[in-house]
């Protein structure tokens, strides 16, 4: 009624699959969970997989801005229509790996890099070496 819908972490679908209220936003953040099962099953998907030399995990700090821009969230999604039941995905950045003195140059530029994936259309981010 306050156009708030749910959001579980992938464990979550992995445990109970189609049980789960539609309404529900899956956040896939593991890459043994199947994407592309959780949309056709018909579930919203907000994606950030995991700490690999692509990951939106800011605290990976030996990813560089370039790998970070090559994480498509559609990546392994068949087709448009199910890309399009993808929300977005976000960048974590924990705090054990940053601090007052370094969070400018430990969060950006890929920080920004992920902001730009996310908001701008698939046609304008295919290729970093635009970007």
């Amino acid at each position: 009624q306050h156009g708030r819908r749910p959001i579980q972490w992938s464990e979550v679908f992995d445990h109970f699959k189609t049980k789960l209220p539609k309404e529900v936003i899956v956040h896939v953040w593991k890459a043994v969970t199947n994407v592309t099962e959780v949309l056709v099953d018909g579930y919203n998907v907000i994606r950030n997989v995991g700490y690999n030399n692509e990951s939106w995990y800011l605290d990976n700090l030996d990813v560089m801005w370039d790998h970070v821009y090559a994480n498509e969230p559609c990546e392994g999604v068949p087709t448009d229509e199910l890309c399009a039941k993808v929300l977005g995905g976000h960048g974590e950045m924990w705090g054990e790996t940053v601090d007052a003195s370094d969070v400018q140059q430990t969060v950006w530029p890929r920080l920004a890099a992920i902001a730009e994936k996310l908001w701008s259309p698939r046609s304008a981010t295919a290729d970093a070496a635009a970007a």
